[in-house]
């Protein structure tokens, strides 16, 4: 009733693959790969190739729909960015967000390309005309059975679905890593199983695809499934979610993608035992398509082609992503998990999830596991609204949030909103520059209803639009006048200070200590080895910009200083946490983070990570929650700016190793939080001095004359 992936074992070890049932030659690769122009906007059917494509022209901006780990996401769009000049922006979604995204948005659409996820997601998008049939030009590089005959999607990675348990745990229950789907139904793990959920992760379809296959089909699956449920701790929107509960101790067994584990265990320094059903389990092929309602086709398919080359698949590694490349000439990085040695369901394929998912099989999991009905077509029991006087309306959703805080604080407050009232959230994270465009872009036509987390100063431009509608709740009350704009255009859910963060083992090899003043970060030992967010992109970096002015007496003195410390960047990354991120993995030796940040981040990898502050004076953020003045649904979004004011909303952070300071006096502040009071402010530094900077173009003369080299504005 089994069989091994044979086909799969040959991709990583030459460049032609054998197909199980018979030898299915790979095409050639091309000596000279070239970008291709050969498919019509105006058609779905593939052209013919040309023998010599023009190449494509690099201009406008690209929008690439990421469902992979942000990290991995970051990481190769900068490296495209560098490679071709492309200005590309990104916005991170689990697949099945992914596609209800698409369908929602339909025309008006702003994604050119979809990257990574399962290609069960492009798959069933192009029953709704959603994706646009394109074969690359170094498509030929990839093994037949990887892509797809139509071009409907191509394969840039291959991952094996797993278990992934925390070793403590299973020794303290007296259990060992599970081999079977039915060591899940063991009574020691009622409520210490954390899955995503059928609605809004491939991951879990592809559970569900495998057990259809094993259980001889969707009847004996939902068997299954309905007995899982109550071990099920929590369905999680994202696949990958599950795993870092595992990690943090919530859960004592998680079901994801086994290089998902692999790498929250390196990440972390957490004894997770990576598991297979030995009865079968089922794969994802991660995959690239091409967004039918793409703006910028052309630059599309120039992103396509180079997502295919090695250098472009080993980017994956450098992050600790540790899936297998689908390009037979990439690179497979030691610690991915060999896919021989899984043991793959009879009868599952890909296309037998996008099946499951074309059918309804994640409505009918709503209903007869979610809402406890025996069969399907009844609406599943949704928990009761509170009775809280917080909320003042009748609600209901969809509700979308757009959120800036670390995403696992994200997924964390929204599931808990969720499970309070009822009403149906989604998410979507970005830094606070990102949301900001991403606003005044879509203007009338957003799909935001609550802007929740980053820094204030976001809000104070965006209100200047008319993007953001002033609402004074009844929780505010709670918040100090300090921390609340007067006329409820924000109102504060955290604090937290800006700061240094260094890796203490790079700075020991150095032979200098953790920087103790803004003067130190200019040292010629750090040449090449500072990160720090762009000023374009990060609520972050205008922050450490409007310290800078406070301590410079201006705007000028203020780029004097920036100029000199460009020869000591490394990197400008778009997000303000992602630089903590670069120093813990040593890329760097020091990064310009919120000091929260570094805190988290060493108590996550392990790696000692230095936390300084500059003893001139540094700047501040108070992270804000506003409503959106187009939000469709703002009854909804009140009562979420409502219940983020609670004490128990605020200290969801800290249960997910966020350690900013609450706003509501009455929240637990966390033991690991930095005290505002310890810490020197720039005389002068004030949020609003932040949102005037950006308001008045510092972003933009910080793109001329530090980023081109320019020595005044145009």
């Amino acid at each position: 009733m089994k069989k091994y992936l044979c086909w799969l074992t040959a991709l990583l070890l030459i460049g032609l693959l054998a197909a199980c049932g018979g030898d299915q030659p790979a095409e050639p690769v091309a000596e000279e790969p070239a970008v291709s122009e050969n498919v019509s906007s105006e058609t779905n059917e593939p052209e013919e190739m040309d023998d010599e494509p023009a190449p494509v022209e690099e201009s406008g901006s690209l929008t690439v729909l990421c469902g992979m780990q942000e990290e991995w996401c970051q990481a190769a769009i900068a490296a495209f960015e560098d490679e071709t000049g492309i200005d590309t922006e990104m916005v991170r979604m689990s697949s099945g967000e992914a596609l209800a995204r698409l369908k929602a948005e339909g025309d008006d659409t702003q994604f050119d390309v979809w990257y990574g996820g399962p290609s069960l997601g492009p798959g069933a998008a192009v029953q709704d005309g959603l994706i646009m049939p394109y074969i690359p030009e170094n498509g030929g590089a990839i093994p037949a059975e990887l892509r797809h005959p139509d071009g409907i999607w191509t394969g840039v990675y291959v991952g094996a679905l797993g278990f992934c348990s925390n070793g403590e745990l299973l020794a303290e229950m007296g259990l060992d890593a599970p081999t079977s789907w039915a060591d899940l139904l063991a009574p020691e793990l009622e409520q210490n199983i954390a899955m995503a959920d059928q609605r809004t992760s491939g991951t879990a379809v592809t559970a569900g695809g495998a057990l259809v296959a094993l259980q001889g089909g969707e009847e004996g699956a939902f068997e299954y499934l309905r007995q899982l449920d109550p071990n099920i701790f929590q369905y999680t929107k994202s696949g990958s979610a599950p795993g870092r509960m595992a990690a943090a101790g919530e859960v004592a067994v998680s079901v994801i993608f086994s290089h998902d584990c692999v790498s929250f265990a390196e990440e972390t320094g957490v004894d997770l035992v990576t598991s297979f059903p030995a009865d079968g389990t089922g794969y994802e092929i991660g995959q690239v398509s091409l967004i039918a309602a793409a703006k910028n086709p052309e630059a599309g398919k120039q992103f396509i082609e180079w997502t295919l080359t090695p250098a472009a698949q080993e980017i994956a590694a450098t992050v600790g992503a540790y899936q297998i490349p689908t390009n037979p000439e990439a690179n497979v990085p030691a610690e991915a998990i060999k896919l021989d040695e899984v043991v793959l369901a009879e009868g599952f394929t890909p296309e037998l999830v996008t099946d499951l998912r074309a059918n309804g099989f994640p409505d009918r999991f709503a209903t007869e596991v979610r809402g406890g009905v025996a069969a399907p077509g009844s609406e599943a029991a949704a928990p009761e609204p509170t009775a809280e006087p917080e909320v003042m309306e009748e609600i209901s959703g969809p509700l979308t949030v757009l959120c800036g805080m670390q995403e696992e604080w994200c997924q964390a407050a929204i599931a808990a909103f969720e499970a309070e009232t009822g009403v149906e959230t989604e998410m979507v994270r970005m830094s606070s520059g990102e949301a900001l465009a991403r606003l005044k872009a879509e203007g009338d036509d957003t799909q935001f209803d609550v802007w929740y987390g980053g820094p204030s100063l976001g809000p104070g431009a965006a209100v200047q639009d008319g993007l953001v509608e002033p609402y004074i709740s009844s929780n505010a009350s709670a918040i100090p006048e300090t921390l609340k704009d007067p006329d409820g255009v924000w109102t504060g859910v955290y604090v937290g200070a800006l700061g240094f963060c260094s890796n203490g083992e790079l700075l020991a090899e150095f032979g200098i200590d953790a920087p103790a003043s803004w003067d130190d970060l200019l040292v010629p030992e750090l040449v090449s080895n500072i990160a720090m967010a762009d000023q374009r992109t990060s609520g972050t970096a205008v922050t450490a910009g409007g310290a800078l002015v406070a301590l410079n007496d201006g705007e000028a003195g203020a780029f004097d200083y920036l100029r000199e410390l460009d020869a000591n960047i490394f990197q400008y990354t778009k997000s303000g946490s992602a630089p903590g991120r670069m120093a813990a993995a040593g890329e760097v030796v020091v990064s310009v983070i919120f000091s929260h940040d570094c805190v988290s981040f060493a108590e996550e990898t392990g790696v000692d990570l230095v936390t300084s502050f500059p003893a001139e004076g540094t700047g501040y953020e108070i992270g804000q929650v506003s409503l959106i003045a187009a939000s469709k649904n703002p009854a909804a979004g009140k009562a979420f700016i409502d219940w983020t004011l609670t004490a128990e909303a605020q200290e969801i952070a800290a249960s997910v190793g966020s350690y900013q300071i609450p706003t509501n006096p009455d929240a637990n502040v966390p033991a690991e939080a930095v005290r505002l009071d310890e810490v020197v402010l720039a005389e002068g530094f004030t949020p609003e001095l932040v949102t005037d900077l950006r308001a008045n173009g510092f972003p933009d003369r910080f793109a001329t004359e530090v980023r081109g080299g320019i020595a005044a504005p145009e």
